[in-house]
């Protein structure tokens, strides 16, 4: 089994739900934050008012425990809301419950408006900041604040300050609370965006590499072309794929290696030579190098092809070595709702480069193969044809040793010592030739080799 890494790829509606899931993480780690310190200021605040107004006491205890009971037990809840996908809604619901007991308090205690508003504003700014809910989170704060506000100005209209004045300062400060969720949602997407496509292009990168090293450590194997088939399928979850060689001599194709369900219409062709022009969609990705295609976007000639092969989503590409096409790779997805994405097809590209480097190799490591093999049938059929006439060397030499020809004189033994000597020191040379070539074609091992004492003279 291939195990490569895991390649997240996104499209604009997938990043958009991954960013709405990141936001809800965000707000889940900033909530004890922002709870801490509202029920933390707004406790301080009834000190201070205490000492200004005693008489108030009573009231700010109800509503003190009932903003508590809005936040501490959304705080404590945070995971399971997480989980559900409900933290968002229910952070907004419970903070602009917290900016409507803001303003109750203001109309049970005559609190003056001046002194309310100020509140307002600051739990309508700091809650944007604190919280990244986004704008239709910010919205809905901004709308409860205000027309709470609004209702507090008609209960009790303010003496010192007219009350449309403060309505405008709350509705100012809304505003650009407001705006300023905008940009920074804005600003905050931006750098999710960012982050996950520089995340998504480390892991084709590291899924490149992974897929180079399962490729050449494939090299070897029998089945090579079917194991970076193989590889392919793996590495982007595709139902097929399948490897189309060309033959540039003869400007024929030959498709030698296949993965997954292949359509019957390609599996069929393996082993079987066509030419460009048997199938429209071989001469088209040779025109425009790669391709993607889908079944609702595909020309009505491709549709079919793609129809009849029941495949939903295909990706093809040139095997180029150097400018030259070497071969064509495609794949395939047959599922209803599975298609390549754009990262799919960035990888797929990737890989179509690693493949035909691999497929270079494949022919290089095939090339020296038959070179060696060259090599030591040649030496083999060398080292026989010469052993022969040098054994009749030596076997005359003996003769003439042992006068079967008639007497010899002192200075015709030496130079017939002098032959047979030579004679013997070639024929163990020829022998420890042929001993190496033995060994490395590892029909035999290594032996004691023969020392060699002769000089050729």
């Amino acid at each position: 089994m291939i195990l490569l890494p895991t390649v997240a790829v996104f499209d604009d509606d997938s990043l958009v739900a991954a960013y709405r899931t990141e936001t809800q993480h965000l707000n889940a780690e900033r909530l004890p934050l922002a709870v801490a310190l509202c029920l933390g200021l707004i406790g301080l605040s009834g000190v201070f008012e205490y000492m200004l107004y005693p008489d108030h006491l009573p009231s700010f205890v109800w509503i003190y425990t009932l903003e508590a009971l809005a936040l501490i037990p959304l705080l404590a809840g945070r995971r399971q809301l997480l989980r559900r996908g409900w933290l968002l809604r229910v952070n907004v619901a419970a903070w602009c419950a917290v900016a409507l007991l803001l303003h109750l308090y203001g109309v049970l205690t005559g609190l003056p408006a001046e002194v309310t508003v100020l509140g307002s504003i600051c739990l309508v700014t700091g809650s944007s900041l604190l919280l990244p809910w986004g704008v239709r989170g910010q919205v809905a704060m901004v709308a409860t604040s205000v027309l709470a506000f609004a209702a507090l100005v008609i209960v009790h209209p303010p003496t010192q300050v007219p009350g449309w004045y403060l309505l405008f300062a709350d509705a100012a400060a809304a505003s650009i609370s407001l705006f300023g969720a905008y940009y920074f949602d804005l600003h905050h997407f931006a750098i999710f965006v960012e982050a996950t496509r520089r995340e998504e292009e480390a892991s084709v990168s590291q899924s490149l590499v992974a897929i180079a090293k399962e490729i050449n450590d494939s090299l070897d194997a029998d089945d090579v072309l079917d194991r970076i088939a193989g590889v392919t399928r793996s590495a982007l979850h595709a139902s097929w794929s399948v490897i189309v060689l060309r033959d540039p001599a003869r400007d024929v194709f030959l498709v030698v290696g296949s993965a997954g369900r292949a359509p019957e219409g390609i599996a069929g062709l393996r082993g079987v030579e066509f030419g460009p022009g048997a199938f429209p969609l071989i001469d088209r990705i040779l025109v425009e190098r790669d391709l993607a295609l889908t079944d609702d976007e595909a020309d009505p000639g491709t549709a079919g092809l793609m129809q009849r092969w029941e495949t939903r989503s295909l990706l093809g590409a040139t095997l180029q070595r150097r400018d030259a096409v070497v071969g064509i790779l495609l794949a395939g997805t047959q599922g209803v709702s599975t298609r390549f994405t754009d990262r799919g097809r960035e990888l797929f590209c990737g890989i179509a480069q690693h493949v035909a480097i691999a497929l270079n190799n494949v022919r290089l490591v095939a090339d020296l193969r038959r070179a060696n093999n060259l090599k030591s049938e040649f030496l083999s059929t060398m080292s026989h044809e010469l052993r022969t006439p040098l054994n009749v060397i030596i076997g005359y030499a003996d003769l003439l040793r042992d006068e079967a020809f008639g007497p010899m004189v002192v200075d015709q033994q030496d130079v017939l010592g002098r032959l047979r000597t030579n004679a013997h020191s070639l024929l163990e040379l020829i022998n420890a030739t042929l001993e190496v070539n033995c060994i490395e074609a590892g029909r035999c091992g290594v032996r004691g080799w023969p020392r060699l004492t002769g000089e050729l003279s």
